[in-house]
């Protein structure tokens, strides 16, 4: 039977899922000629825990200010902690949608949702870019996203500002 190309990708996928425990060499064949019949086709990968930590090294490597790594580490922990398990190519709409969720329904400030949801979009970003996954379409969706609470700019009377 001649498969078209899609149909033979999703085969292929389907016996890399299927065997784990093959060897190397079978895998590497098998991401090869999936790669050449469809080239959309995205490589097995690593866990998303893997992915973050590699992110995080690619940040400390690039030599960014303490805090602003920092705030990544914060924030991405707690993705690791609900997503770390995960395959990155298994990250689509429906993770992105339950992320959102998540982030949505903790016990913090909006501008706090709304750090920790961007941290999360430029991981995903970051993952397409280097060719771990197909970027979901919903990535960046108006509905998904936290409106910022503005703050109130600090003032000082007159008498304290001339002395």
């Amino acid at each position: 039977d001649k498969l078209v190309d899609g149909q033979a990708a999703g085969e292929l996928l389907s016996f890399i899922a299927k065997n784990p425990n093959a060897d190397a060499n079978t895998l590497a064949i098998m991401d090869g000629i999936a790669e050449a019949v469809n080239p959309q086709y995205v490589q097995r990968s690593a866990t998303l825990a893997e992915a973050i930590d590699d992110f995080l090294a690619l940040l400390r490597a690039k030599k960014t200010k303490a805090r602003s790594y920092n705030e990544a580490c914060y924030h991405l922990q707690a993705v690791k902690e609900w997503l770390g398990f995960m395959d990155v190519a298994e990250i689509d709409e429906t993770t992105v949608k339950e992320t959102y969720k998540r982030v949505a329904c903790l016990d913090v400030a909006h501008n706090t949702k709304n750090k920790r949801w961007q941290f999360f979009k430029r991981l995903v970003r970051f993952l397409f870019e280097e060719g771990k996954l197909n970027l979901p379409r919903n990535l960046s969706s108006r509905i998904y996203s936290f409106k910022q609470q503005i703050k109130a700019i600090k003032t000082y009377p007159l008498p304290i500002v001339t002395t």
